[in-house]
């Protein structure tokens, strides 16, 4: 028996949406809820395709939990004018799952609102924390975070990642380049995640390494004036030829890149964790990557790490070492296989319920 038995737990995000890596932890974490009790989950905001699955915060009324004092599991990774209100009628205690919020800098000259609500949730960390009886964060980065806003009880194990999911996938079937590697980076087309640089890198990797290499920035594109200026970029350097910049795409279209690709790259300045190392990892694909935020971390040696403010001729120097050494990358993937047990589902799956033990009367 747990104390978690007949007991409702419901989770509230500021977001859902299909693809996005914090609602697919929101969904996994629901369904393990739901071995012991009630879990809904409901959002300020629902993409069309989750409409039914997920429920909008106007339906709690009608799923509340019977509990006199409820435990509510809230995500915070941006904020909401609707959060917070929302939040402080709910009777009883919360649990805060922090997924750390992007600095509203990067965001403020493409997107200003987006900027807005990054402020939003930084400043909802203080209220939200006199109620929350456990915080949880997705890495020792973000769980520093907490610590500094004067969070009491803080662990780390706040995502279900569920990547293995993917390897079960049939892919799509892609017009990719063939003859040569193809470099690959996933995430939200977001100024953060630097896909300009890693464009300068591509540029000097054709001009002065492998010409035959391509390059795939694959993730939805939801800043349409940076999206602009991305693609405008690409132009400017004569790449439309050998650069793919996919936008939304689904699972199976992701699944296709994975397994095509010779080398994944991150060059990111600030993540919380970087789900998509650990999906490059699942397909035994070889990373390099910048050490900012939580990126180390969740690397943990399965990948050539190169300094935070490493340049675009640097990072073509090491790309192309790595595309032309065989047994590097064999070790690489032998080192990714290694690293990935620690984010299996059932392995995200015990620390989550591990952290929740905290919690036991």
């Amino acid at each position: 028996m747990s104390w978690l038995d007949g007991r409702s737990i419901h989770q509230v995000v500021v977001t859902a949406a299909p693809g996005d890596a914090i609602t697919n932890s929101v969904m996994e974490i629901r369904s393990l809820l739901r071995t012991y009790g009630k879990s809904e989950v409901f959002a300020c905001n629902v993409h069309n395709d989750l409409h039914g699955d997920v429920l909008s915060i106007s339906d709690y009324d009608r799923h509340a939990p019977a509990e006199k004092q409820p435990l509510t599991l809230v995500h915070v990774s941006m904020g909401d004018d609707q959060l917070l209100p929302f939040v402080s009628r709910l009777a009883g205690s919360l649990i805060v799952s922090y997924h750390n919020i992007t600095p509203s800098s990067y965001f403020a000259p493409w997107d200003p609102p987006t900027a807005r609500l990054l402020e939003l949730g930084r400043r909802s960390l203080e209220p939200l924390r006199d109620r929350t009886v456990l915080a949880l964060a997705d890495s020792s980065f973000n769980a520093a975070d907490l610590r500094d806003a004067g969070y009491p009880l803080v662990r780390v194990g706040g995502l279900i990642l569920g990547v293995e999911r993917l390897s079960e996938l049939e892919p799509a079937r892609l017009s990719a380049p063939v003859g040569g590697p193809i470099v690959l980076s996933v995430g939200q087309l977001y100024p953060h995640k630097r896909p300009d640089l890693i464009l300068a890198a591509f540029h000097e990797l054709v001009s002065r390494h492998r010409p035959d290499a391509s390059l795939v920035l694959a993730g939805s594109a939801r800043l349409p004036a940076y999206a602009e200026a991305i693609s405008n970029y690409v132009d400017r350097l004569g790449l439309a030829s050998k650069v793919t910049v996919t936008g939304h795409i689904s699972d199976e279209e992701l699944v296709a890149w994975y397994r095509r690709a010779d080398l994944f790259v991150v060059a990111s300045e600030h993540e919380g964790f970087c789900v998509p190392l650990i999906e490059a990892m699942q397909f035994d694909i070889p990373i390099v990557a910048r050490a900012n935020g939580a990126v180390p971390e969740t690397l943990g040696g399965a990948g050539v790490l190169v300094p935070g403010d490493t340049g675009p001729s640097t990072l073509a120097t090491v790309i192309a070492a790595v595309l032309d050494d065989d047994p590097a990358r064999d070790a690489l993937r032998a080192r990714g296989r290694e690293r990935r047990r620690a984010f299996t589902a059932e392995a995200c799956r015990r620390r989550f319920l591990e952290a929740l033990e905290d919690l036991a009367p």
